[in-house]
C-alpha cells in the first residue's frame, strides 16, 4: 500500500478524525519517513550483534509464579527503585 495523502485522509476518515489538507499532507510525509526507516533498519548487519533476549528478566509459569531468567546483573542498570520495582525515568511530561 502507498502511502500519500489520499491513503491518509481515507484512514483518517475511517478513524473519524478530520484532517484538512495540510495535515494530511504532513501525516503522509511522517509516515513515509518512518517505513523508511523501518526499510533501513532490515538492511542492518546484526550478525555480530549479542543477543537481547537475557534482558527478559521473568516470564509466567502455569502456577502464577514467576522465574528469574536473567543474568542478575539486570536491575544495576537502574538507579531507583519504588516499592520493589525498578523505576524508570518518565517519557511524558509530569
Amino acid at each position: 500500500m502507498e502511502i500519500n495523502k489520499e491513503n491518509i485522509k481515507k484512514l483518517a476518515g475511517l478513524s473519524r478524525l478530520e484532517l484538512g489538507e495540510e495535515e494530511a499532507e504532513k501525516m503522509a510525509k511522517d509516515a513515509e519517513k518512518t517505513v523508511s526507516f523501518f526499510d533501513d533498519i532490515k538492511n542492518v548487519d546484526v550478525s555480530q550483534v549479542e543477543s537481547v533476549e537475557r534482558f527478559n528478566v521473568s516470564e509466567s509459569v502455569a502456577d502464577g509464579q514467576r522465574k528469574d531468567r536473567g543474568t542478575g546483573k539486570e536491575s544495576e542498570q537502574f538507579r531507583e527503585r519504588e516499592r520493589n520495582m525498578l523505576k524508570v525515568p518518565g517519557v511524558f511530561g509530569k
